[in-house]
């Protein structure tokens, strides 16, 4: 597979909010903790409250406007109220003439009514708008822990067909067929410990881990660089997990390319992977957490 397919889930890291205390890893810090034992850890926590709407403002508002932090809400423009009037009771006889309640629908337009006006643009600023932010910052974190919770639990119901590996140095190129290649070159397998008390994800080595591994199998025969000889086994033996060293990743990364083209590129401190692949053998760091099938 050239590619990652449409199946396989992969969550780039370049995608994780750095500045939030509910997700961690070395990857995301800098310096990072070489101590490490871990890759990413996510927590999950409630949505921030919104203080509910003052009732003034209540008819003037859809409800479902204001629960989406991603768009501004507007008051209407009008609204059609009920009110009570006293009309003639045209059941009264002439000599006694009397008066009913009477429920009429009448309508109330904005431009008449400025203190709705005043009272939104209090609640607004004081109230919706930072709770706004709060949300956006709260559902970028709760993407995260809803993708690496999604491969828990792809992984629970079927270890035996998908694996989930920390991919690093993503190739991104279109060969002499004119196949487009984006995969990473080294992976290391992984696992997802899940402490359901606390809403706690963490994607740590697997047991089975050993090293970083090569994957070459994308590219054509003719293309594949030839590591018998070369200090590759060392290097990725000397990484062990710490696959957030772009020193070292770089370093791996260069002989890997350089075997393989003689106008490759490595950036080992490209955290996104470039928008399109083109005839140049390009690297980037681009770490990537990915589930994808078992291939036989």
């Amino acid at each position: 597979m050239p590619r990652y397919s449409s199946e396989d889930r992969v969550l780039w890291f370049s995608d994780i909010p750095r500045d939030s205390q509910e997700i961690r890893s070395p990857f995301l810090v800098s310096p990072p903790d070489d101590s490490s034992d871990f890759w990413l850890e996510v927590k999950k926590t409630p949505p921030p409250a919104r203080k509910p709407i003052p009732q003034a403002l209540a008819d003037w508002m859809r409800p479902e406007d204001l629960d989406s932090p991603h768009e501004e809400p507007e008051l209407k423009k009008e609204i059609t109220v009920l009110v009570e009037r006293e009309v003639p009771d045209p059941e009264a006889p002439p000599e006694a003439p009397r008066t009913i309640k009477e429920t009429v629908e009448e309508i109330r337009r904005l431009q008449d009514h400025p203190e709705i006006d005043d009272a939104w643009v209090e609640y607004f600023v004081n109230h919706w708008e930072p709770w706004a932010e709060m949300m956006r910052r709260w559902y970028k974190v709760y993407q995260v822990y809803e993708d690496v919770d999604f491969m828990r639990r792809r992984l629970e119901e079927a270890e035996e067909r998908y694996e989930l590996f920390l991919g690093v140095g993503l190739l991104q190129w279109r060969d002499s067929t004119g196949e487009t290649i984006e995969r990473h070159l080294l992976t290391g397998s992984a696992e997802i410990v899940f402490d359901a008390s606390r809403g706690l994800i963490t994607v740590v080595p697997a047991a089975s881990f050993e090293i970083f591994k090569p994957e070459l199998d994308m590219l054509e025969l003719t293309d594949q660089p030839r590591l018998e000889g070369s200090n590759v086994q060392e290097e990725l033996e000397e990484l062990d997990t710490r696959a957030w060293d772009t020193k070292k990743v770089g370093k791996i990364l260069r002989e890997i390319a350089n075997r393989a083209r003689g106008d490759s590129q490595v950036d080992e401190e490209a955290f996104e992977p470039a928008r399109a692949a083109d005839g140049t053998f390009r690297v980037f760091f681009a770490p990537a957490l990915i589930l994808r099938e078992r291939r036989l």
